[in-house]
C-alpha cells in the first residue's frame, strides 16, 4: 500500500491512527510534531495529503472525513472520533443553528 507519515501530538490520536493504518496494510511513520515531520521529511519521502491545525471544529469534521474516504473509518460513532464527526454550530445561548460539514473529495494524483 501506502508509506505514511502520521504527525500527531497527542499520543493516544497518535497510536489509535497508526494502528488503523498498519492494519490496512500501510507503512507508519510517526512524529510527534513539527521538527520531528522535517527530519523524517528531508529523507526523501513526499507528503501527499496534509491536514492541518486551524480551526479545530472544522479540522477536526475535515480529519474524520478524510479518514473515511481513505477507507481507514468504516463508522465514526463507535470510536472517540464520534463526537468530531459534523459537529454542531451553536449560537451565544447555546442553541444549535448549524452545523460543520466537510465538502471535499480525496481522490488519486
Amino acid at each position: 500500500m501506502a508509506k505514511i507519515l502520521l504527525v500527531e501530538d497527542n499520543d493516544m490520536n497518535r497510536d489509535m491512527l497508526s494502528r488503523r493504518l498498519q492494519r490496512k496494510g500501510h507503512e507508519v511513520l510517526m512524529a510527534a510534531d513539527g521538527m520531528q515531520a522535517i527530519g523524517v521529511q528531508s529523507k526523501g519521502m513526499g507528503i501527499a495529503i496534509r491536514i492541518a491545525d486551524g480551526n479545530p471544529r472544522a479540522l477536526h469534521a475535515a480529519t474524520v472525513a478524510a479518514l473515511e474516504q481513505l477507507g481507514l473509518l468504516d463508522d465514526p460513532s463507535g470510536t472517540p472520533l464520534a463526537a468530531y464527526d459534523c459537529p454542531p454550530i451553536r449560537n451565544y445561548r447555546g442553541i444549535e443553528t448549524g452545523g460543520v460539514v466537510p465538502v471535499f473529495k480525496l481522490r488519486s494524483a
